[in-house]
């Protein structure tokens, strides 16, 4: 976490790249508690965005939740102790706790905006891997910024537009 934070507290400009790293951070917390087949929908942030966290189905069982190495050596130091039930009661309130934490991520992350989401037509090496991709969110980020205001309507043609691009790219 604290890797994130240092990348995105420097001057350069990063915001192409946030909705792939946010994407790869809540999809490594899901792939705790959530099924293989329920997280292989998740792929895209539209994907994720729209995900039920309330159907059981999409839930691993309590006790495949992944809870990390250590808490499992703690949980098996201290087995004699406590019964069967308090652990798997641990396990239940461990998978909560991860999808509350998941749900709060994705309800305040920026990835839920649009204009953030197709922000990786910036990116160089997505330029080069899927140019016609790219075009499409420049033109979604433009449309966007019309929408706020940012960029007037009148000016959107003389702005680098998606055929402008592409006819400088020879395509």
């Amino acid at each position: 976490c604290s890797n994130i934070l240092v990348k995105y507290q420097q001057e350069t400009p990063l915001l192409p790249f946030m909705a792939h790293d946010l994407l790869l951070i809540i999809q490594s917390l899901m792939q705790r508690f959530v099924t293989i087949e329920a997280l292989s929908y998740c792929k895209l942030a539209a994907g994720l965005l729209s995900f039920d966290f309330s159907e059981t189905k999409n839930l691993n069982a309590q006790r495949n939740v992944d809870i990390g190495f250590k808490t499992k050596k703690a949980l098996s130091d201290i087995a004699k102790n406590v019964s069967a039930k308090d652990i798997l009661q641990f396990r239940i309130e461990c998978r909560e706790f991860l999808r509350a934490v998941v749900q709060k991520l994705l309800e305040k992350s920026p990835i839920k905006c649009k204009l953030v989401r197709n922000l990786k037509w910036m990116q160089p090496k997505a330029i080069v891997e899927d140019l016609n991709g790219c075009l499409k969110q420049l033109d979604i980020t433009l449309s966007c910024l019309v929408a706020i205001n940012r960029v007037n309507a009148d000016d959107y043609d003389n702005k680098i537009t998606v055929s402008t691009v592409a006819h400088l790219s020879g395509q």
